[in-house]
């Protein structure tokens, strides 16, 4: 709108419509580099749009979407209101999953996403006993594993918050994450998931290597078959949640999978055990390459 106006005269007034100009660009609104579980849409849809030399976006349809790495399926939007292309993701494997958006021989734009293996534990399935009738019972209600970079990442949910401590602390989180790089229950050693659980259930697998979750300043000993130190895990304690980091290159690959099964509790002794039966599987990078 523009105005013209003499001394004391009224004004009059112009107005026009100004248009986006030629596309020249694709651009990524929002949506990258998401984390979610497999199976399950990623909370934000993806966006991407046709932008002119100034940045104005242009309604440009239909993008072409593609998965170029890991496997996913995309779900089609129609937001009618928004001059924005739209997609939902369900990741299908854990590790890195890559969503390309072309339009019209326009350089494509890439989004990543990162899909994570993830199960489930009961509530209120706790097997605690005398030793912790007054603490707190260690309750774990969901674990997600997955291969991001260099390492392995494993994440557990719990019911209440959990803390790093010392040996000498009852409340401080114990227990261990248990990992089968080859497949084979006769190899490896028994996982501690079997030895220290009693609700009768088993893993299914040999623990090749177990991260020994004891209290720490935020690292964790990763322990061969024999208990021998391999190395050391960065962990990280953030309310109900723990995380931990566990270099690739440190487990081996005998067939490129990890079997993950996780036991808790607190100084006193163990009292939940994820999966309750069987264990958790990804699909992991070459550490190699």
């Amino acid at each position: 709108v523009v105005a013209a106006g003499v001394r004391r005269l009224p004004s009059v007034r112009f107005s026009a419509d100004g248009e986006p100009g030629p596309p020249v660009a694709t651009v990524v609104i929002s949506g990258s580099a998401q984390r979610g579980p497999i199976g399950e849409e990623l909370r934000e849809p993806l966006y991407a749009a046709v932008v002119d030399e100034y940045g104005n976006s242009i309604r440009a349809q239909p993008f072409a979407w593609q998965v170029m790495s890991g496997e996913a399926t995309l779900l089609p939007r129609v937001e009618e209101t928004l001059p924005f292309a739209s997609i939902g993701v369900v990741p299908e494997s854990a590790g890195l999953i890559v969503i390309e958006a072309e339009f019209n021989g326009l350089a494509p734009v890439e989004f990543p996403a990162i899909g994570q293996a993830r199960v489930g534990d009961p509530p209120l399935d706790d097997f605690s006993t005398e030793a912790s009738a007054q603490l707190v019972p260690v309750d774990l209600l969901e674990v997600r594993a997955w291969p991001e970079g260099d390492d392995l990442q494993v994440m557990m949910w719990f019911s209440d918050f959990q803390k790093p401590g010392n040996a000498e602390e009852d409340e401080a989180l114990t227990g261990y994450v248990d990992l089968d790089v080859d497949q084979n229950p006769a190899s490896g050693a028994m996982p501690f998931s079997d030895r220290l659980r009693r609700d009768g259930g088993s893993s299914g697998i040999g623990a090749d290597y177990s991260v020994a979750l004891f209290p720490t300043t935020g690292e964790f000993d990763l322990l061969d078959a024999d208990s021998a130190l391999v190395g050391r895990v960065r962990g990280r304690f953030a309310g109900n949640t723990v995380r931990l980091w566990i270099p690739l290159r440190l487990i081996g690959d005998d067939d490129g999978y990890v079997d993950v099964a996780v036991v808790v509790g607190t100084v006193p002794e163990p009292t939940d055990v994820a999966p309750n039966a069987g264990s958790l599987r990804i699909v992991r990078p070459d550490p190699l390459n």
